[in-house]
């Protein structure tokens, strides 16, 4: 049998269009330059936060498909590094994510949209680490373009707390 060419040229006009940058990924450059951090820890919601500064190198790579930010921070005490990936997949319609750290060895793909409001992108993934196999939520706030925000939800027992807040502040 002989393949249709009418259907393969369809099938590369598909993907070519998938492969393409858009809207969504320029909205995503609000993240690229470099900022400070400021960081606020929660390793038990009923007591004060742990602080901590640092800072995230944010460039976009792929012709402006994705923006790699290259985080370094402290937890507990310890120098962190952390490398996230953020994109959207023109196919999917949903933002994507990566992140992977020296704080661990695992990878943690997670799956988002952006709000109504075209500021605030959420994030879900399953956690699965010492603490065992659970739902976790990643919020980014952009709040302008000189700063964002981001927070983590954890989940234990079946009830959401807030483990981390990082807010960025453009370095001018």
């Amino acid at each position: 049998m002989k393949p249709d060419p009418a259907a393969i040229q369809k099938m590369m006009q598909e993907w070519m269009r998938c492969a393409m940058p858009g809207p969504e990924h320029k909205g995503l450059e609000k993240l690229v330059g470099h900022w400070t951090t400021a960081t606020k820890q929660w390793m038990d919601p009923t007591a004060p936060p742990t602080e901590s500064k640092g800072r995230s190198e944010n460039k976009l790579a792929f012709d402006g498909r994705f923006v790699v930010a290259d985080i370094e921070g402290s937890c507990m005490g310890q120098r962190t590094r952390t490398m996230t990936i953020i994109g959207y997949d023109v196919y999917k319609k949903r933002y994507v994510s990566v992140a992977l750290g020296d704080m661990g060895t695992g990878v943690y793909l997670m799956t988002g949209d952006m709000g109504t409001d075209g500021k605030t992108l959420t994030f879900h993934c399953e956690m699965d680490d010492a603490m065992g196999k659970r739902p976790t939520r990643f919020v980014i706030r952009i709040e302008g373009d000189d700063r964002h925000v981001f927070e983590a939800y954890d989940s234990c027992g079946g009830q959401e707390f807030r483990v981390v807040e990082t807010v960025y502040t453009r370095v001018k």
